[in-house]
């Protein structure tokens, strides 16, 4: 049987793990979604834009001739 002293600890230092844990997730989600606005809204686009099913990517060929 584990004494009510530390029964108080192992619960003090659940709640603070997982309070830890909570807050590098929004903190994640939110660093993820700021870079995807920013690069949503960048100003140009190098290359051509080609469709490739549900994405569009963007393409810049140079150089002369044939592969």
């Amino acid at each position: 049987m584990v004494p009510k002293h530390r029964r108080w600890i192992y619960r003090g230092l659940g709640v603070v793990v997982a309070l830890l844990l909570v807050v590098a997730l929004i903190a994640g989600f939110t660093y993820e979604q700021l870079g995807r606005d920013r690069d949503r809204s960048h100003p140009f686009r190098i290359g051509d834009p080609v469709d490739i099913g549900d994405r569009t990517i963007n393409i810049d060929c140079a150089g002369v001739g044939n592969p």
